[in-house]
């Protein structure tokens, strides 16, 4: 082998190395369920924008309980927690909200007979029963399909 083709062979081994380094570094993410691709259905991704927060259901749902559970409601958090979500992230909110113990009479988690438990009941029927005509009427509108 000449000096000159020993050259060529260490160029085409180090341009080898760092093309396959590139691949490593640059290649593209994969869009598995469980890394929040394409299968994500509120477009979050497992990338955050800057200036903005992620999406988590389970945290929005606990604030609408919060804000619901006590007497009195708290309806300007109801608004601010449900501010900017779309239908199927407002579905998922629903879901991680379940269904809850809940005293229509009352509008609290609490029951004053101690041999029945109260009815289970969904996110819905808290915001239905917790908020007024109009200000329920305004969700409606902004979420046709689940309430």
């Amino acid at each position: 082998m000449t000096e000159q083709n020993k050259k060529l062979a260490i160029y085409g081994v180090a341009a080898l190395g760092i093309g396959i380094a590139a691949y490593f570094i640059f290649r593209p993410q994969s869009s598995t369920p469980g890394n929040g691709g394409i299968y994500d259905p509120t477009g979050n991704g497992g990338v955050t924008n800057p200036g903005q927060t992620v999406f988590n259901p389970s945290v929005i749902a606990e604030r609408l309980y919060t804000a619901m559970v006590m007497i009195g409601t708290d309806e300007d958090e109801i608004f601010n927690a449900l501010a900017g979500l779309s239908e199927p992230q407002y579905y998922q909110v629903s879901q991680k909200f379940g269904k809850r113990s809940y005293n229509s009479t009352t509008g609290t988690n609490h029951s004053f007979n101690p041999f029945t438990d109260l009815p289970l009941e969904p996110l819905k029927v808290w915001l239905k029963n917790e908020l007024s005509t109009s200000d329920y009427e305004t969700l409606r509108k902004r979420f046709p399909n689940y309430l």
